[in-house]
């Protein structure tokens, strides 16, 4: 798709970005190209990791972190990750030549002399000073997480649709585009990393933008780039079979996408889909202060469907949630779709909208770029374009 459509379709996708766009939030956005956590704060490795332990210093004090050896700088933390082609350590001689504060490493470094900051985990750790560093910004926005083989995309959008029926904005980090409830960007990964997701959570506060709904790849869960980002709710949408050289074997993808749990605030809510086996035997791994919610087609599902009417022009149904329904006609095609819908549907609920704005917001919505994309030119037939990038789509 070319980029001025794809733009057409973001805009009648997101008609609420439009009037966001005033002065004053024109002005704010101005504001945030030099993000509020790169000022000279001192913060406290001690507070923010006790789990630390720091060589060379009683604590230390660091106004940034990084994790590119071309980013590091006086005042700033450098965290020494190993990558599947290098290790931060082939960039010590160039972090310390910038003057770094000191490291952040799974062991210690014996012949570096600059204080160092012992963690088992240092991505996470990473993502947790990104996010501290910012002043915790996702704290300020209830935020819904989805992971699964298919759907994030799709289930993204349709919340932000949702939301936006329910008369609020709604920011989304995904494949397609980052946006902040008022300003969309191109995305350059499905996850942003740590210091990334940290910059557009800290505009979204700046915007008061009061929802997200984030995609969470098994690389970024993997990795542990949202560590430190509280999710009200975590939708699975399917497991199957995705990014094998990555993860290795099912069991390994599947333990990467159950990892969205570790995420979810207590109390919050775990979205599984009854329909798939790989998503509803998550159950068992779920920690004991999160509430589940299943949805799917099955009727054992607490938020569901009956399918009243597929065609090519689109599909209706009778949406389910709680014992209350009302029908619901969409302009997508195709059962997964229904599914889909399902899981917005549920992630929607669990951050207080009701089913007659979460059917205005499926009504509503047009579809994500290039995902059983309708295009329609006028001409006597039926064009879809889909990315369907898995085996299974």
């Amino acid at each position: 798709m070319s980029r001025p459509l794809r733009g057409l379709r973001r805009m009648r996708n997101s008609a609420h970005t439009a009037a966001a766009l005033n002065g004053a939030s024109l002005r704010r956005i101005a504001a945030m190209d030099r993000p509020a956590y790169q000022d000279p704060v001192r913060l406290s490795l001690k507070q923010v990791l006790p789990e630390a332990v720091v060589l060379g210093a009683d604590d230390l004090r660091i106004s940034g972190v990084c994790e590119h050896s071309s980013q590091c700088g006086p005042g700033k933390l450098f965290a020494v990750v190993s990558g599947r082609r290098h290790s931060g350590a082939d960039f010590l001689v160039d972090a310390l030549s910038r003057g770094v504060a000191g490291l952040l490493v799974p062991r210690p470094l014996p012949e570096v002399g600059v204080p160092q900051c012992i963690v088992p985990d240092v991505r996470s750790a990473y993502a947790r000073l990104c996010a501290a560093l910012a002043g915790d910004p996702g704290k300020s926005v209830q935020i819904a997480g989805i992971t699964g083989t298919n759907g994030k995309t799709t289930v993204t959008w349709m919340v932000r649709s949702i939301l936006a029926a329910a008369g609020h904005r709604c920011g989304v980090l995904g494949t397609v585009e980052y946006f902040d409830g008022v300003r969309a960007e191109s995305a350059r990964l499905t996850t942003p990393d740590s210091l990334t997701l940290s910059e557009w959570f800290a505009r979204m506060k700046a915007l008061a933008t009061p929802f997200a709904a984030i995609e969470l790849s098994s690389h970024a869960l993997h990795q542990g780039r949202a560590t430190g980002t509280p999710l009200a709710v975590a939708a699975v949408t399917n497991v199957t079979q995705d990014h094998f050289d990555y993860h290795g074997d099912y069991n390994a993808y599947w333990n990467s996408k159950a990892r969205i749990f570790e995420l979810v605030a207590a109390g919050g809510v775990a979205a599984l889909n009854l329909d798939d086996r790989g998503s509803s035997a998550m159950r068992e791994r779920l920690p004991s202060a999160l509430r589940v919610v299943t949805f799917g087609l099955s009727p054992a599902a607490e938020v569901t469907a009956q399918l009243l009417e597929e065609a090519l022009s689109g599909t209706r149904f009778r949406l389910s949630i709680g014992g209350v329904s009302q029908e619901c006609a969409v302009t997508l095609v195709g059962r997964h779709n229904i599914s889909n819908c399902l899981a917005a549907a549920t992630a929607a609920t669990a951050l207080g909208v009701s089913i007659r704005e979460i059917v205005a917001g499926l009504e509503r919505f047009r579809g994500a770029p290039g995902r059983l994309e309708r295009i329609d030119a006028g001409q006597p037939f039926q064009v879809f374009v889909d990315y369907a990038h898995t085996d299974d789509a």
